[in-house]
This record gives structure tokens, C-alpha cells and sequence, in this order.
């Protein structure tokens, strides 16, 4: 980013005297300009309110960044720009003039209105990590694309062309099935307008658990400039997530839905890259690089490949697993966000664990069943694995010891489904995830 669009230690004096207008950057002053027509004396601009080469006022800045948004009368995104530069307000092409048709009055233009995959998910801000929350924690957004200007707030969604996007999926009081299968409808949206709600609570509850594993699969597909930012960058959702789940936010996960938070994988073609700085605990997405899933959980059933010839199996929930005992979570944050980069993270935990045998060829197997691991990363030379049962939801985490003499284990990958009989005689005992 230009000097010009930032504030550092060395300008922010000047900063605080004046910003010469003609100084910025096209689509600042674009900007700026649009706030004044709206009659609105302010306007946030996170790389010039944010001293950029200071730690402890990022710390401290981007900690506020969900009360930011949430707070704001509306939200500016320069969704068809791909740098600062290229400015919010696009030229239009020139509309296809049609030929004369008999009987027909007036003038014919031709104009195909694209929908809203191609205006907005196909855009450069929206494969940014931090624009996830903007877009979800904002009451209203303003979209300035190639084609239109896009308007969405918790009840609508329209353009400058008055034109509906996507009406027949659109519809706030849908049924549940279709309004969660529309990916392109904000998550906040569908709690704030009712259509979440269920009559029993622990239901609307559960909706909510689901709309965040949606969410963070669609966060962790973005991308992110700096590793660091992985958890600050969801902070502000996490915390309207807390309030309106009244849970306890762990590492991307949550403490009631502790067990059901950990059945992720790897949704990519290939394992993540290993890194040599891990930015979460073990146990969490938070550490991949790549897109993750929770395509593990199928409600009451578990559809996922674990032999080694990669055949798809069909498994009901067997009643007769018992869910590991959380016992307790200890989350240490870096900063004064207790929702932002972590120090470490560790989860305390009865639970059934079972040694894997591993062949000299390096292969796993229990009882001679050989196994199908999905590994979190690349795997390291064969070691010694173990497999913790994660009850209920069929799935199985696999896990290398960290330290011995404390029980300490780190996840290193999940087999699913899991079979009962493989836990039936093994007794509960305690460990932890690091």
C-alpha cells in the first residue's frame, strides 16, 4: 500500500495537523467524497486510523473492529477495485442498441444484469479474510461494482438499478433447508431476521453452532497478508457469536460444542503445509493454511471414506459411543483481546484413546483393519499415533504424543468413521490437547 494511504509513527503528527485530500489515493477520495453527499461528518479508514508499524496500537485498534462495523451507519466496499487506486466509482459501458421491432414503443436497450455470484463472491475483497466480519457484522453495505451499486441491510438486498438479486432465494421467512443452502445471504442476517428461530431453543441454539462452522469454512477458503491475523481477524464475529450463543469462545471453537468443534479436516486436494510457526493450538482450524470442512458431520449420519481403497461407507450414529468429558480449556491470549492471537491453548479432557499399530511399511491399522488417516499436514516420518474416539459424532482425532510424562498429545489428523467395538473395552482416561 502507498505511503500515502497509511499512518505510521514517523506521519501520524502530520496526520493529526491535516490529510491533504489531493494526497490520497483515488479510491479514499472517492470515498470521502460519497460520505459528504450522505450528510456524514465521519468516516473510518482502517489503514490511516490504524498506525500501521505499531504493534500495541493494532493490538488495540483491531480489537474494536467488530463494535467498528457493527456500530457503523454503513459500510463502503470497493468491491470492484483491486487496489487503492482504481477508485469506487466504475463507467459503465454503453448499452447494445436493438433494432426497430414492429409495434414495439419507444427505445430497446439490451442489458444481461449479472447475478450476484459474478458481482460480489468472484471479487478480490471477497476472498480477503477480513472482510468476512465487515460484511457480516455491518447493518448495511454498500457493494461498487463493475455493473451497479449493490445495497444490503438485515431486511433487503437490491441494487441501483432496482433490480432484486436473487428473489426467489431471497425470502426471509423460507424454509430453514433452502435459506441455509444460500450461500450468498449473510450469516447474521438470518438470525437477525427471525428466520433461526425455532420453538424449542435448544434448536435455535444448534442453528447457531451451524451457521459458525459455516462461517469459518468460508474464512479459512480466504486469504490472509499476514498469518498473525488469523484469529483477530474473526474477533469481532466471535464476540457477537458469544453473546448470542452465552458460551465460552476457544481457539475458533466453542466450549459447549466442544466435541462437534473438533471434527474438521482438510476440504483441498492436498494436506496443509506444514509451518514452522503454528499461529493456533493443534486442535484447532485455525492452524491450516488450506480450506477446511466440517463435512464430517452429517446429523445423525457420517458419510466419509475410510478404508484404504477410498470406499465411501454409510455408518448410523451408534448410540452405544460416549462422548469424551471436557474437562476444562485454557485459552492464553497474546494481547488484550482475549479473542485474538493466542499464546497457546490447551484442552483438558477424559476421553478413550487407543494406540494405532503401525506396520513397517508405515501403514496404520486397529485389529488388522487397515486405516485411511487425513492428515492435518504433510505427514512426518512414521511415528507412534494414537486415536482419541470423539463419541457420537462417529469421528476419531489422531494424535501424536507432545509430552509424555504430562499426557500432552497434538492433533495430527481424523479417521471417520469410527467403529464401536474398537472402543468397547478401553477405559477413560486424561489427557490434553496442546
Amino acid at each position: 500500500m502507498p505511503e500515502a494511504a497509511t499512518t505510521k509513527n514517523k506521519t501520524l503528527q502530520r496526520r493529526l495537523v491535516s490529510i491533504p485530500f489531493k494526497t490520497l489515493p483515488r479510491t479514499f477520495r472517492d470515498a470521502i467524497t460519497f460520505t459528504r453527499r450522505l450528510g456524514l461528518q465521519y468516516l473510518w479508514i482502517d489503514s490511516l486510523c490504524i498506525i500501521q508499524d505499531s504493534s500495541q496500537d493494532w493490538q488495540q485498534e483491531s480489537a474494536k473492529m467488530g463494535k467498528i462495523y457493527s456500530h457503523a451507519y454503513c459500510t463502503i466496499s470497493a468491491t470492484a477495485a483491486s487496489n487503492c487506486e482504481e477508485g469506487l466509482f466504475a463507467l459503465h459501458s454503453e448499452l447494445p442498441l436493438l433494432p426497430p421491432t414492429p409495434n414495439a414503443p419507444g427505445v430497446l436497450f439490451k442489458f444481461s444484469f449479472p447475478g450476484w455470484d459474478s458481482l460480489f463472491n468472484k471479487s478480490t475483497l471477497s476472498r480477503r479474510s477480513w472482510t468476512l466480519q465487515e460484511r457480516e457484522l455491518s447493518p448495511r453495505m454498500l457493494h461498487f461494482t463493475k455493473h451497479t451499486l449493490l445495497f444490503e441491510c438485515r431486511e433487503a438486498r437490491t441494487s441501483d438499478h432496482n433490480h432484486e438479486l436473487d428473489s426467489n432465494q431471497w425470502v426471509l421467512k423460507s424454509s430453514l433447508s433452502r435459506y441455509f443452502l444460500n450461500s450468498s445471504v449473510r450469516c447474521l442476517d438470518k438470525i437477525h431476521s427471525g428466520s433461526v428461530t425455532a420453538p424449542h431453543h435448544d434448536l435455535a441454539t444448534e442453528k447457531y453452532y451451524e451457521l459458525w462452522r459455516k462461517m469459518v469454512q468460508d474464512y479459512n477458503s480466504r486469504q490472509l497478508t499476514h498469518r498473525t491475523d488469523k484469529f483477530p481477524a474473526l474477533s469481532g464475529l466471535a464476540l457477537e457469536f458469544a453473546y448470542l450463543l452465552d458460551d465460552e469462545y476457544v481457539a475458533g471453537l466453542w466450549r459447549k460444542d466442544l466435541v462437534r468443534g473438533l471434527c474438521w479436516k482438510w476440504s483441498s486436494n492436498r494436506t496443509g503445509k506444514q509451518s514452522a510457526i503454528h499461529y493456533g493450538p493443534s486442535w484447532s482450524w485455525a492452524k491450516m493454511d488450506v480450506s477446511i470442512t466440517y463435512g464430517l458431520i452429517r446429523e445423525d449420519r457420517v458419510f466419509e471414506s475410510r478404508t484404504k481403497r477410498g470406499q465411501f461407507v454409510h455408518v448410523p450414529v451408534d448410540s452405544r459411543f460416549s462422548d469424551p468429558e471436557i474437562l476444562h480449556v485454557s485459552i492464553i491470549p497474546e494481547g488484550r483481546d482475549p479473542r485474538g492471537t493466542l499464546v497457546s491453548g490447551r484442552i483438558y479432557l477424559r476421553g478413550q484413546l487407543l494406540q494405532l499399530r503401525r506396520s513397517k511399511a508405515g501403514d496404520y491399522s486397529i485389529d488388522g483393519e487397515s486405516l485411511r488417516v487425513i492428515f492435518d499436514h504433510l505427514p512426518q516420518p512414521p511415528v507412534n499415533l494414537y486415536l482419541l474416539s470423539l463419541g457420537r459424532t462417529n469421528v476419531g482425532l489422531v494424535l501424536q504424543v507432545f509430552e509424555e510424562s504430562s499426557k500432552e498429545y497434538i492433533r495430527v489428523g481424523v479417521i471417520a468413521p469410527t467403529e464401536w467395538e474398537w472402543f468397547k473395552d478401553i477405559e477413560f482416561e486424561d489427557l490434553t490437547l496442546v
